[in-house]
């Protein structure tokens, strides 16, 4: 991902400086003459070129300044070097020979005062031939690069929301595979096949996970970089993101139900999984989540009571939409630590109660159907339960206290 964003980066500076350099070498052929570049009459110079440049001015065209053939400044805003040499300067060197070239300039570091007052600008080195075989000089544009930076902004978010769409082509893919595997009726067979789509499985979830992860953290240097987005710009990345993690969400639940990896038990505090399960979560403007859980202490593996956590969160946001509350609350009864997670959302229908633990069983259309199948799976893993009832939707569990 990286690399294909400094290509579109590189694509879209390359694209600017073919366009810009064509506009001016066609008006120089125009409008100049080859005297226009010898060092005769500075000031009357400075005058035609001035008239030059406001006829092929646009927005983002700051400014230019014109080099004879020997690298003498022959017109600049800055009038302390006109008629000063500077045939050192690598990038006049390659344009003088009939490159164009280009140098991108951040404010923070001006070379002389015609550099100063501007944000970050792209200094293109056209050379310019008229009638002749070779350059007679070299017409410097300063370039904004305001809007090439808005449009390597917009053709990153396309990007990645087109490999968001791929991604996503081949999570349908795994899970079609996984529900194909699992309804297989006979057993040694669903078993191989379910050894052979776990190894499938793994790889594919590693080859998957980085370019989302990758695809997050672009997201995030868009959101940082470009401090002038829009409103509607800054909510598009966020349905983005909130997508991402779906994608995630999905990819985790087929993993989860399938790979059926032992569990590594340690003593954990309760306290210190919901919380960092509530850190994970996506953005959930709108809806509270209150937690009055203790520091009880549990024998259970960390990472796995996490994946239930997650999923049960996660499904009462879904439910919740753009407003509600999550309440989460925690006893100790005897031997057994009680968690109940309760959400102030529409419930479950009455019909469906006893169902939604089956694999492959969701009342959403972009479930998986595996969830919650994981989720009674770990649970039962810690030799505990796990139930659901309506009003409030109420899902309890019970784990052995330490």
């Amino acid at each position: 991902m990286s690399i294909l964003v400094t290509e579109i980066q590189n694509n879209t500076i390359q694209r600017t400086e073919n366009f810009y350099s064509t506009i001016i070498s066609e008006s120089a052929s125009r409008q100049l003459v080859p005297t226009d570049f010898d060092l005769n009459d500075l000031d009357n110079k400075q005058q035609i070129f001035d008239n030059f440049f406001q006829q092929i001015k646009t927005d983002e065209m700051l400014r230019i300044k014109v080099w004879s053939s020997d690298g003498t400044i022959i017109c600049s805003d800055d009038q302390l070097i006109v008629g000063k040499n500077f045939n050192d300067n690598l990038r006049f060197q390659h344009s003088i020979a009939g490159e164009i070239t280009s140098e991108i300039k951040n404010p923070v570091d001006p070379e002389n005062i015609s550099e100063m007052g501007y944000g970050q600008m792209m200094e293109i080195y056209i050379p310019i031939t008229l009638d002749s075989t070779t350059p007679l000089g070299v017409i410097e544009l300063y370039y904004n690069m305001d809007s090439i930076n808005d449009t390597i902004a917009e053709t990153q978010l396309i990007t990645i929301i087109n490999t968001v769409i791929f991604i996503s082509i081949i999570v349908s893919g795994i899970i079609i595979f996984s529900i194909f595997t699992i309804r297989s009726s006979n057993k040694t067979i669903e078993q191989e096949k379910f050894a052979s789509i776990g190894n499938l499985s793994s790889r594919m979830a590693h080859d998957i996970r980085n370019p989302l992860t990758v695809i997050k953290t672009t997201l995030d240097l868009l959101k940082t970089k470009n401090k002038n987005l829009s409103s509607d710009e800054l909510e598009k990345l966020k349905k983005l993101d909130n997508q991402i993690y779906r994608i995630s969400h999905q990819v985790n639940n087929v993993l989860d139900y399938i790979k059926g990896q032992p569990l590594i038990l340690k003593t954990n505090s309760l306290k210190e999984i919901l919380d960092s399960s509530i850190h994970d979560l996506p953005e959930h403007d709108g809806i509270e989540i209150e937690s009055t859980v203790s520091n009880t202490k549990i024998h259970c593996d960390y990472e796995a009571l996490k994946v239930v956590f997650i999923n049960l969160f996660y499904n009462a946001i879904q439910s919740l939409g753009k407003k509600g509350k999550i309440k989460i609350s925690s006893e100790i009864i005897g031997v057994n630590t009680l968690i109940k997670i309760e959400d102030s959302g529409p419930g479950i229908p009455e019909d469906k109660l006893n169902k939604i633990f089956e694999p492959l069983y969701t009342t959403k259309q972009e479930g998986t159907g595996l969830g919650l199948a994981s989720c009674k799976s770990i649970i039962e893993q810690h030799r505990g339960t796990i139930s659901v009832k309506n009003n409030p939707t109420t899902f309890t569990i019970t784990l052995p206290t330490v």
